[in-house]
């Protein structure tokens, strides 16, 4: 459950490292946010200054300034162009006044607050200590200037939008422009929220407000992605996943007012876990996907994903996170522990809220080994990149193979390329399996094939193994029987017991439904080597016919003299 106890104390260790900052130099802000409050100031006079330029002397003209250091010939500016900028240099002659005038309070408030602060430790000083009714009053003044600043910023950021908007000349520019300008509207969130009281309404309230920014900001970053990419199939994918999303927020929002927000689902909330661990929330995150995350961050510092447990429109569907807790377990034991991602249903008060899973890095240049391959760039556009004759790459298609094995018994579709990753090790691992076992009846589902999809995003499997029965791609099949002979070893009872929580919480336990959906499962990891012997051998027998002429036959000894893929 979250406990207030220990988010509030924790909250008051961080207030008393704000004293301890505020004792060594009397400041509010620390020397990082000293630094960039002075940098900001700076900013803002030298933007002023250029405003009255242009207004006085219009544009500097393009080019190189000539020898001598002679004056550059100046572009008059337009009427409209003087109007926005004189109502620019208003906002930012205001904005200056109060940026002093906060500066100068949150001076003052702090040297009060350090003061009473040393005073409960029995250090004195000439003045009474402040009542808590003049501290009240301090602080709602305190809160007053900050909005009012704040206000002044948002203006400002408004006419430095309205007036680059109108210099933009094409639609990437402007969603430039506007993503940059979102940017500094949720940075100016972000700072008003970090300066509210603890524990207050205030404070909430300010920290909802820095999401919903973040979160236009976000949209707007999609939106300049996409602009960005040529026309085609992966243009075209991403326009309708942005506009499916944008549906399904819509009726997020709705639910979110009819059902309540989520215990868990706003910057500072905490939970403790059953074994002891404490996770604090630290903000939203953006990944993707149809469901709001955040990132959490445990007392080591290591920093997890909160997923609540909703459908795409908010309806609650806790066995989604259910079975991502025991689709972590699976992969562990199927795949090891380097290819896993730890993760675990989150329980409040007896109801499953959410699950939180381990945040994994992806590789980036200057990690370990060569660059892996972007495998969602590669599901839209096929190429002979995942065929190099290397070992890295080998790897990588054997481990791709391993990974079907897995959602095959999970029973998981929704298994496009960017649902996996590569770790900073370039390990291959793959997550987001919260639509196991959604299509355990579906008829396309009781057998392998590469044509089934249940989901509007094809799989990253049909596309891999379409190519590989066309004689596009190359896989080395034997790797599976490894994988397989891993499965028919482990304990029947002990497999089940990791879907033990997700089938009695959906359909109660030893309902007909539950025994029903119990050797579904089951039955998965039983026939496992039937399913892949009928698939395998179809594509065998398909290569073997769309090989080129003159290209070797690389599906000899597959098969063995009974005609079978498995001894």
């Amino acid at each position: 459950m979250p406990l207030e106890n220990d988010n509030m104390e924790l909250r008051r260790q961080q207030q008393e490292e704000r004293w301890n900052i505020m004792r060594a130099g009397r400041s509010y802000l620390s020397p990082d946010e000293q630094e960039q409050q002075l940098w900001d100031k700076r900013a803002y006079a030298e933007r002023l200054q250029e405003v009255r330029d242009i207004i006085r002397d219009g544009w500097p003209a393009e080019g190189p300034v000539p020898r001598g250091g002679a004056q550059m010939e100046r572009v008059p500016t337009t009427y409209s162009e003087r109007k926005i900028l004189k109502k620019e240099k208003k906002n930012l002659r205001s904005l200056m006044k109060k940026y002093n005038d906060l500066r100068l309070a949150r001076l003052s408030l702090s040297m009060a607050r350090s003061e009473r602060q040393l005073q409960e430790e029995g250090i004195s000083f000439p003045q009474e200590q402040e009542s808590d009714k003049l501290k009240a009053r301090r602080d709602k003044e305190m809160i007053g200037r900050e909005k009012q600043y704040l206000q002044t910023f948002l203006r400002t950021i408004k006419d430095k939008e309205e007036f680059l908007l109108q210099q933009a000349a094409t639609k990437e520019q402007k969603l430039q422009v506007r993503l940059d300008c979102q940017n500094e509207r949720a940075a100016a969130a972000a700072e008003y929220a970090k300066a509210m009281p603890l524990d207050s309404d205030f404070r909430r309230e300010a920290m909802a407000v820095k999401e919903q920014e973040e979160i236009k900001a976000n949209d707007f970053r999609k939106q300049l992605k996409i602009e960005r990419m040529p026309a085609g199939p992966e243009r075209k994918n991403a326009e309708d996943t942005r506009s499916r999303h944008a549906r399904f927020d819509k009726m997020k929002s709705i639910m979110r007012i009819l059902k309540g927000v989520n215990p868990l689902s706003h910057e500072e909330a905490a939970y403790r876990s059953p074994s002891g661990t404490l996770f604090v929330n630290k903000g939203r995150a953006f990944f993707g996907g149809t469901k709001p995350m955040y990132i959490f961050e445990a007392e080591d510092q290591q920093q997890y994903l909160y997923k609540e447990a909703i459908n795409c429109v908010g309806f609650d569907k806790p066995q989604g996170a259910l079975v991502t807790e025991a689709a972590s377990k699976l992969q562990r034991k199927l795949c090891g522990e380097d290819h896993y991602i730890p993760a675990e249903a989150v329980e409040i008060d007896g109801k499953i809220v959410g699950s939180l899973q381990k945040k994994v890095d992806s590789w980036r240049a200057g990690d370990p080994g060569t660059p892996p391959p972007d495998l969602f760039k590669w599901q839209q556009n096929p190429d002979d990149s995942l065929n190099a004759d290397t070992p890295e790459m080998a790897e990588v298609r054997a481990g791709l193979l391993r990974e079907h094995a897995l959602d095959w018994l999970l029973c998981n579709f929704d298994t496009k390329g960017e649902n996996f990753l590569f770790d900073r090790n370039g390990n291959l691992v793959s997550f987001d399996k919260e639509a196991s076992f959604s299509k355990l009846k579906d008829a396309g589902a009781q057998n392998m094939s590469y044509t089934y999809k249940p989901h509007s995003n094809d799989t990253i499997y049909n596309v891999l193994f379409s190519r590989y029965a066309q004689g596009l791609q190359k896989l080395d099949l034997t790797c599976t029987k490894q994988y397989v002979a891993q499965i028919e070893a482990m304990d029947d009872g002990e497999y089940m017991q990791q879907f033990e929580r997700m089938l009695s919480q959906k359909y109660g336990k030893d309902t007909p439904k539950y025994q029903e959906n119990y050797n579904l499962i089951l039955n998965r990891k039983h026939q496992i080597r039937q399913k892949y012997e009928a698939f395998y051998q179809q594509l065998i027998a398909e290569r073997r016919r769309n090989l080129p002429e003159g290209t070797p036959d690389d599906t000899a000894g597959l098969l063995n003299a009974n005609g079978t893929f498995f001894d």
